[in-house]
């Protein structure tokens, strides 16, 4: 048999910038409450978009460590659903929340 080595690993995609997100309280009145958990600190883009897709909050090159934990004030915002969508280098993650 000959000898045989790995010099690459394949089919694991290590790209991936989030281990997890939290938002609370859901629904929410004055204060929403991010909680991320990153591989690696960098910047990005938090985004709220209104139930008809309307940008309606943005915050850019936003500074992220590896243990996150951000505070929204929401209290200008309208009762109804939200998206929250952040953005790290061309990766979104998307969630959703109930503005009362």
């Amino acid at each position: 048999m000959d000898d045989f080595s790995l010099t690459q690993t394949v089919g694991i995609d290590e790209t991936n910038s989030l281990k997890e997100i939290q938002i609370y309280p859901n629904p929410v009145q004055d204060e929403l409450e991010i909680k991320l958990s990153l591989v690696q600190s960098t910047n990005g883009n938090i985004s709220i978009y209104n139930g008809e897709g309307k940008l309606v909050f943005e915050r850019k090159d936003e500074s992220f460590t590896i243990h996150e934990q951000k505070k929204l004030s929401v209290k200008n915002l309208s009762t109804g659903v939200y998206f929250l969508l952040i953005n790290f280098n061309g990766e979104y993650y998307k969630t959703s929340f109930i503005k009362e």
